[in-house]
């Protein structure tokens, strides 16, 4: 019985590995923001939002980025969600996220092929 669910457990692991990627974007967004206060609200309130996987402030710059998943949310509902707290905001990129590369395989060492 213990086999059987190691079976099936690494065919669901195996199935897992093939399904595509996310289509994950990158937004950030200039706001007017000038506290530790506007942060926490900011946060709050955009993680509700379709698609958000993680949201970075820095109220040094001002900025908000936010990681999202573009199958599912829109960056326009991302901006209009900070707008509503009261907060004037610029898009200042929204751009495809880059993925993280996978392990090397087959010999492919991952190693730099330019002279030193």
């Amino acid at each position: 019985m213990k086999s059987m669910k190691k079976i099936i457990l690494l065919f669901l692991l195996a199935v897992a590995a093939q399904l595509p990627a996310k289509d994950l974007h990158t937004l950030t967004v200039k706001t007017t923001m000038h506290c530790e206060n506007c942060t926490k609200r900011i946060k709050k309130s955009v993680r509700f939002e379709k698609g958000v996987k993680n949201i970075k402030t820095d109220l040094e710059t001002k900025t908000v980025t936010v990681l999202y998943d573009a199958d599912k949310g829109k960056p326009q509902a991302i901006v209009k969600a900070i707008e509503a707290l009261g907060y004037e905001t610029t898009v200042l990129s929204d751009k495809k996220a880059e993925t993280p590369k996978r392990p090397a395989t087959d010999g492919d060492t991952g190693a730099s092929t330019q002279a030193h």
